[in-house]
């Protein structure tokens, strides 16, 4: 089996949740009496030849706490306040220098094992989770989920363009997850498009992940659009604690 790092993004606060990550940063809340981290971290687990990391920033003590019987590496960003996870994946760029393939996970979704299976088995130089089914899981999150969504457009399995806000749902040909693997054979063009970003762009710490993985498609790094149809579920808002779209 291949070798990888894991690179979970997990900086943020999570100001949708309100005071509810006021104790607790959102990767120790609670779901059905179990850590969102600790679905994570029973699906690695299962896999061998993995090496787990964390970008932290609030309340990076309590998670480093959790984490204390794991050998986990973690890279703490400390403009996680005025930053967003492009930033946050910047402070563990040295995992680019590996001859690993990197699997970048937000730290406020889980997943069945299914799920990331698929993922790391992709052949492709840069593989995207995208659920088709994304619609009935989102109308049991909002009334009008096409304010929340983001733009999906697949060509020939690849992706061209992705997380932008969209008009209809034409524009929505599945939904991006913050699951993503790069193959290590690209990392060497990639840090060049890196330091071509933060160069050009002054507000390159405001970036979304999303856009990230855009500038990469612009500059033929082809993303493939890893299908999978539900058995995830992403943390945003308090609602999101009280329906279930991971079993």
């Amino acid at each position: 089996m291949k070798k990888f790092n894991i690179l979970i993004l997990a900086a943020g606060r999570g100001r949708r949740l309100g005071n509810k990550t006021l104790k607790n940063p959102k990767p120790l809340m609670n779901f059905k009496k179990k850590y969102l981290l600790d679905y994570q971290f029973d699906v690695y687990e299962k896999f061998q030849n993995i090496k787990i990391h964390m970008v932290l920033g609030y309340q990076a003590k309590k998670i480093q706490s959790h984490l204390k019987d794991k050998k986990i590496k973690t890279f703490i960003n400390q403009d996680f306040k005025k930053t967003n996870m492009y930033y946050s994946f910047l402070k563990a760029k040295s995992l680019l220098n590996h001859k690993r393939d990197l699997v970048v996970v937000y730290g406020d979704i889980i997943f069945k094992k299914k799920i990331f299976d698929k993922i790391i088995k992709d052949n492709s130089n840069l593989g995207v989770c995208v659920d088709k089914n994304y619609l009935s899981y989102w109308k049991k999150r909002m009334k009008d989920p096409l304010k929340d969504l983001e733009t999906m457009l697949i060509k020939n399995q690849f992706i061209v363009q992705l997380g932008k806000k969209p008009s209809t749902y034409k524009e929505i040909q599945g939904q991006y997850m913050g699951l993503i693997k790069f193959s290590y054979k690209k990392f060497d063009q990639i840090k060049k498009i890196i330091k071509s970003i933060n160069l050009k762009n002054n507000q390159y710490k405001n970036l979304y992940f999303t856009d990230f993985i855009q500038v990469l498609i612009d500059n033929n790094i082809k993303a493939k659009a890893v299908k999978v149809r539900g058995n995830w579920q992403e943390f945003d808002k308090p609602k999101d604690f009280k329906i279930d779209n991971y079993n």
